[in-house]
């Protein structure tokens, strides 16, 4: 539903009709919305899942949702992060998860607002299922990600220290650097996992991705 703010008391009476029918991650924002082809906006989105007739524990992970937003399960507000009313806007994100118990149908609605990011509304495709399966996948990622990250921590200080221990330290310390960009640029999964915030984060984010081309080139020409 483009341009539109809803609630679950919007679907109480008559039926607004949607925009269109789409998959999450279809689009990186707003832009397909607007005349302009700006990003910034806000739009709802509905999904309703048919469940077995007995009543059971299910978990939805809430991803990065851009940039705020408002999650409405079954007829009750659930969660949310910062204020997606244009009028009083304040962007906040991170990841989340949410369990309800539920049997039959479950009607989710997400109200989303952006007017500050790159992208927009629900560019990430949430899970959804029993609390158990739900857990385990976000546990793998975690870890593996939090291995990935440790790995190249931890080789860009070995190359550092061998850099400074040999007396050669140009190409050491600019492979170190390497890794400490890419770190800063991967770690996004433990970052939003662990804090909720926004602004710091994205822009650590956008300036290790940008610094890690010339940081190469530099790389490649001491090697060459």
């Amino acid at each position: 539903y483009a341009g539109r703010l809803l609630t679950s008391q919007d679907f109480a009476g008559q039926l607004p009709q949607p925009d269109q029918h789409l998959f999450i991650g279809r689009f990186g924002g707003f832009e397909p919305y607007s005349d302009t082809g700006s990003p910034y906006g806000s739009a709802s989105y509905r999904l309703r899942i048919l469940l077995p007739e007995e009543s059971a524990f299910y978990t939805l992970e809430l991803p990065e949702i851009f940039s705020a937003y408002r999650l409405y399960l079954n007829g009750k507000e659930v969660a949310g992060m910062g204020d997606p009313d244009p009028a009083h806007y304040r962007p906040e994100t991170g990841n989340r998860t949410v369990t309800v118990e539920a049997g039959g149908e479950l009607d989710i609605l997400f109200a989303v607002s952006d007017f500050s990011h790159l992208y927009s509304g629900m560019v990430y495709p949430p899970a959804f299922g029993t609390p158990e399966a739900v857990s385990s996948l976000l546990s793998a990622r975690l870890i593996f990600r939090s291995l990935l990250c440790a790995a190249a921590l931890l080789v860009g200080l070995l190359s550092v220290l061998i850099g400074l221990l040999s007396g050669q330290a140009s190409r050491p310390l600019l492979f170190g650097l390497l890794c400490l960009t890419f770190v800063g640029y991967t770690c996004y999964p433990l970052t939003r996992t662990l804090f909720v915030g926004y602004g710091a984060q994205y822009l650590l984010e956008n300036l290790c991705f940008c610094a890690m081309p010339p940081v190469v080139l530099l790389l490649t020409g001491r090697l060459c």
